[in-house]
């Protein structure tokens, strides 16, 4: 591998044996292998998975449970033998893969700390340098000389992530154990992540916190039915599979798509006259209902592509019904341009009930509301759903749809103006 190349993964699979009976699984031990296919049937976790990941870079990895992520992630960190394929690294590679973390549950969270640096490689003596910062990091108090069977599941992760992170890695896994952590864990462990890249450490993540996948990785993949089916930016990745998700949903359904209602032809659509749509916007839905008009307007009525902050801003929508629905919810989000949500509201948050509404109807929704963004560019997106026996219904999505400025008056740090009142009280001493 070059040297800037921390992972090179190719044509990696992991298959399982699945026997309908008992008896079945004695019969290929004993037979199994002179038979062409054997008793039992294939189950492929993870197929021709092949993939790179440079040095210092963070790959987030999305996908459903039983997408072949874990499997995945066994896999890099050898602990689960593949079936086809080579994994290939450099360096030390740490891993924390479940809420079990390999820790004895018998031993004292100390004993652990210190097996668990056995087997990385690392001696009592160096492993006794590294102690406080560990204990300091995992922040588990008295606990930590108390057997691990009697921590709770965000203890055991604690402490196995001060382990795996504070043993100078070369290679960091991690898989979904961090959801078990309090949000204040959350965000040291994340700041942990910033910390070791600068210092060229390659991280793998696993995660179904699409916010932090796009806030924190350089790369993000996504696995479906054991296979890689979309590789990119995590803005992209995250987009992608969300769209793939609400497609699922559509088509477990099996929705009657009605043909959408033609727009009169007097009509005059405010998106097309005055807003240039984004052509990397996502759009979908099932069709039940179907956002006809947008736009981004002032107090004055005015389509606007660049906002100041100091005045109020309207984002209209204009949604045709084209089959029957009971509670439809619009909504609106605001988004910077790689993909992490600023803002947003729906109907439903706001108190307001659209009620039933049947085909050949249209309804306009207005959000009206300041937005003191910070300089920069940002992107509107629209939603119309429901929420049916079978979940959440998606009518129709336009993720991206406009990108527009931003450029207020004001200084301020970070991404919203607070618009402070400040009172100086002089008192005599």
């Amino acid at each position: 591998m070059t040297d800037d190349i921390a992972i090179r993964v190719e044509n990696l699979g992991k298959m399982y044996r699945i026997y309908d009976q008992p008896a079945d699984r004695l019969k290929q031990m004993l037979w199994g292998r002179h038979l062409a296919q054997g008793y039992g049937r294939e189950f492929w976790a993870l197929k021709n998975f092949s993939c790179t990941v440079r040095r210092g870079e963070m790959l987030g990895v999305i996908g459903r449970n039983g997408s072949g992520k874990s499997t995945l992630l066994q896999m890099l960190a050898g602990t689960l033998s593949p079936t086809t394929g080579s994994v290939q690294y450099t360096g030390r590679v740490s891993a924390l893969l479940e809420l079990g973390s390999g820790f004895n549950p018998d031993y004292s969270g100390r004993d652990n700390v210190f097996i668990a640096g056995a087997i990385l490689g690392i001696s009592a003596a160096e492993m006794r340098q590294r102690f406080d910062a560990i204990v300091d990091f995992a922040g588990i108090g008295d606990f930590l000389e108390q057997p691990v069977k009697t921590y709770s599941s965000g203890m055991g992760v604690r402490l196995a992530f001060a382990v795996a992170s504070c043993v100078d890695p070369d290679i960091l896994i991690v898989d979904e154990a961090l959801s078990v952590g309090d949000m204040v864990f959350q965000q040291r462990c994340f700041r942990r992540f910033q910390e070791i890249r600068s210092t060229g450490t390659t991280v793998v993540f696993v995660s179904h916190d699409l916010g932090s996948v796009i806030r924190f990785c350089d790369q993000a993949l996504v696995l479906q039915q054991g296979g890689l089916v979309a590789a990119g930016s995590p803005k992209e990745m995250a987009d992608f599979y969300k769209k793939s998700l609400a497609e699922e949903l559509i088509s477990d359904q099996e929705s009657q798509l009605a043909q959408p209602i033609a727009e009169p032809s007097s009509a005059i659509l405010l998106s097309r006259t005055h807003f240039e749509r984004n052509p990397n916007c996502q759009e979908y839905g099932d069709g039940a209902l179907s956002i006809a008009d947008w736009g981004l307007f002032d107090d004055l009525g005015n389509p606007v592509t660049t906002i100041g902050g100091d005045q109020p801003i309207t984002v209209f929508m204009r949604i045709r019904c084209n089959r029957s629905c009971m509670a439809p919810i619009a909504a609106f989000t605001i988004r910077d341009l790689k993909g992490n949500e600023i803002a947003g509201t729906n109907t439903q948050n706001e108190g307001h009930d659209i009620g039933p509404v049947q085909p050949g109807m249209h309804f306009v929704i207005c959000f009206r509301q300041p937005l003191p963004l910070a300089v920069g560019s940002y992107a509107l997106s629209l939603g119309c759903t429901e929420f049916v026996d079978a979940g959440l219904a998606v009518h129709h999505r336009l993720y991206d749809v406009f990108i527009f400025q931003s450029a207020p008056s004001r200084r301020f740090l970070g991404v919203f103006d607070l618009r402070t009142n400040i009172t100086v009280t002089l008192e005599k001493s």
